[in-house]
């Protein structure tokens, strides 16, 4: 699970943010959207291809402020 996501972000946007140190390290990205407002609603899941990934993204992108908007 990806927490904190803004708002704002597509699921286009937030593959390409995770593509660019990431890329072909998962099978599965999901972003629920909320289609009443537009917008996704904070969280996400991702499905790592090997769980040794997944201890790389949590050092990337623990506190790290995303980069398109402010979450």
């Amino acid at each position: 699970m990806i927490r904190n996501i803004p708002n704002k972000y597509t699921i286009k946007e937030l593959s390409n943010e995770i593509d660019y140190h990431f890329e072909n390290t998962y099978d599965f990205l999901y972003l629920p959207c909320d289609i009443k407002n537009q917008c996704n609603v904070g969280y996400g899941f991702i499905n790592f291809l090997n769980t040794s990934y997944l201890h790389e993204f949590y050092q990337y992108f623990q506190g790290k402020k995303w980069s398109k908007f402010r979450s």
